[in-house]
């Protein structure tokens, strides 16, 4: 498993890089046929964002030349038909010579190996065993995005087509906090705040200007104040830009924000809180908000708690404990509605340092999760047998 992870990760992979991203996909895809899936057509994509929301989710690569998913599908034998996500695109762009990966000890270290490489070589090795066990299984979908980080912008149709004819999701992102699964996950979107100004001469007309990145300022330090963050909510500014030429008042200045609440009654309540915040530091009316949900809320349902036993049991034959957070992160679960279908994040393996050159993975983790996703596989065609 090691030498699949690091054949992986030695391969660019950024949304930019859709060379590498095609290349992880074959190295998955002819694992996963040779374990008997066969490749189906992705879903059509439609334009879910706004277009200055497609720029801030994929500033690198518009929307039409992003990748659609690669899908996958074996039929079984039970009842039922699991879908299984994973994601192939890396968060960071980096050259050939800065993908490798270190194994210390216990760690694997590498960019992309948590998100989600380590995943992949979960889901092939899970799936080989699948199709050498004697008894019967599920049909599977597998479903491998090429924009998660991107928004999902194209995969996000193919997910929710497959989701609605499912019975059960998982999908592969590392376990968190030493291996813990997601039961639920937050409900995020983007903002960009605005700020316009006048244009001027800074020495000549001065006095004539009207700093747009003055007035940015003013309305980032009111949102990033006490009072709108807080446990079950988020907004961090992240990217700020503002003027066009060293000697000239700025007329135009932006900050993206990256907003996070645990479900759409949080994010509602938190986008009130940001907006009253940005109306009582601008009373010039210089500042506007656009914002865009583009992953909703993963909400922990009666049928997920059910989910989380099933795994729970599994994992215990197997002498591996299972616990479960509920995370402010997404990603693809998003597209797939826990209130039909019973659904857990993160059965990949145990890692950590997302989004950056040092992602680990735990190695023994990616044995375990493995045997637990192929047994678990086992048995729900089991439990749908009877």
């Amino acid at each position: 498993m090691l030498d699949v992870l690091a054949e992986l990760v030695a391969i660019p992979s950024h949304v930019s890089q859709p060379d590498g991203i095609a290349a992880v996909a074959r190295i998955v895809g002819s694992s996963l046929a040779g374990a008997g899936f066969e490749p189906i057509a992705a879903t059509p994509p439609t334009r879910r964002a706004p277009g200055w929301a497609e720029r801030v989710l994929s500033p690198e690569v518009e929307f039409d030349r992003l990748l659609d998913p690669f899908v996958w599908r074996r039929a079984g034998d039970a009842a039922g038909e699991m879908l299984i996500l994973a994601d192939l695109d890396a968060a960071l762009a980096l050259d050939a010579a800065d993908c490798r990966l270190t194994v210390a000890g216990r760690r694997a270290t590498g960019p992309a190996v948590a998100d989600m490489k380590g995943g992949l070589v979960v889901l092939v090795e899970a799936m080989r065993r699948v199709a050498d066990a004697p008894g019967r299984a599920p049909s599977i979908t597998v479903v491998l995005s090429a924009d998660e980080q991107a928004g999902s912008l194209r995969s996000a149709a193919t997910i929710e087509r497959l989701a609605a004819g499912a019975s059960w999701c998982v999908c592969l992102e590392c376990g968190r906090d030493g291996g813990r699964l997601m039961r639920s996950r937050g409900h995020i979107g983007v903002g960009l705040l605005t700020a316009t100004g006048v244009e001027a001469h800074a020495g000549s007309a001065r006095a004539a200007g009207v700093n747009a990145v003055t007035a940015l300022s003013r309305g980032v330090a009111a949102i990033d104040g006490d009072g709108i963050s807080g446990r079950h909510a988020t907004v961090t500014p992240t990217i700020l830009s503002g003027g066009r030429r060293r000697s000239i008042v700025p007329g135009r200045a932006t900050a993206v924000l990256d907003l996070r609440a645990r479900d759409a009654r949080a994010w509602e309540a938190l986008e009130s809180r940001v907006r009253a915040a940005l109306a009582a530091a601008d009373p010039g009316e210089r500042l506007q908000l656009d914002v865009f949900v583009h992953r909703p809320g993963l909400a922990a349902t009666d049928l997920t708690a059910w989910f989380l036993a099933v795994v729970h049991d599994v994992g215990a034959r197997l002498g591996i404990d299972i616990d479960a957070i509920d995370s402010l992160a997404a990603g693809s679960s998003a597209f797939v509605d826990s209130a039909r279908i019973p659904v857990l994040d993160g059965l990949g393996p145990a890692g950590g340092a997302l989004m950056t050159a040092d992602e680990y993975v735990e190695v023994d983790s990616l044995e375990s999760r493995a045997a637990l996703l192929a047994a678990l596989v086992a048995e729900l065609g089991t439990r749908a047998a009877r």
